[in-house]
């Protein structure tokens, strides 16, 4: 089974050496050059998307779902890598598909990332201030109108832009029923997608898109944070 691919958008220091590595068979290499990119910054939907393929041509498949998982939260309408976390789903044992999070009064932020959010929120602010401004008694109703709407918008980023983010099982766990022990509820294998909740004490407060949550030993999971690198140790 052939996985979608799109061009690569990669650090001007090493996509020849990945590229050639990757084109080459040599997957050690290809390792090395992109993990060098991301150390050096280059942290971009197209970097992880590839980070993605290839833990997946490595068979490090929770780790695959987890670099797409970070590609997903800076391009959530990229089809090529929904596509890819989809191929990936139908090899594991827990398949959870984790829906992009946003506040119910903001829905429209499934489809945006947070900066995005806020950014679109201040343009239609700023056509709000401008309408306002040079519009005229008739502007002043349609502007205020806007310009709460760009609030609105803008407000639906950060609050989207707070939350935790998607979580990656790495290595199997169980999920019990309070923080610190409890009894067990479920186990989850490797490569499940948890949303995060809350956390505390070493621990996750998770939740499945069929209602079931319960907390997890942090340890066991990897968070689809860009910012981090979404790489596990470093390797």
């Amino acid at each position: 089974m052939m996985l979608y691919a799109i061009g690569l958008a990669l650090a001007a220091s090493t996509p020849d050496t990945f590229n050639s590595a990757l084109a080459g068979g040599d997957l050690p290499a290809a390792d090395t050059a992109i993990r060098a990119m991301i150390d050096e910054g280059a942290r971009t939907s197209d970097v992880y998307y590839n980070l993605g393929n290839l833990r997946y041509r490595q068979d490090r498949l929770p780790e695959a779902m987890l670099a797409w998982q970070c590609a997903a939260a800076l391009a959530p309408r990229d089809p090529d890598v929904q596509a890819n976390l989809d191929i990936a789903r139908r090899k594991l044992t827990d398949r959870y598909e984790i829906a992009p999070q946003a506040p119910i009064w903001a829905p429209w932020q499934r489809a945006l990332t947070p900066d995005e959010g806020q950014w679109i929120g201040a343009g239609i602010a700023g056509l709000a201030l401008c309408a306002l401004a040079f519009g005229g008694v008739r502007a002043r109703v349609p502007g205020a109108g806007l310009a709460g709407l760009g609030l609105w918008v803008a407000f639906g980023g950060l609050a989207a832009g707070a939350k935790l983010p998607v979580a990656v099982v790495q290595t199997p766990t169980k999920v019990t029923s309070d923080l610190g022990g409890g009894s067990t509820l479920f186990p989850l294998g490797a490569g499940a997608e948890v949303r995060v909740v809350d956390k505390g004490g070493g621990e996750l407060l998770v939740a499945l898109p069929d209602g079931r949550r319960g907390w997890l030993a942090a340890s066991a999971v990897a968070l689809a944070d860009p910012a981090t690198g979404c790489l596990i140790d470093g390797k």
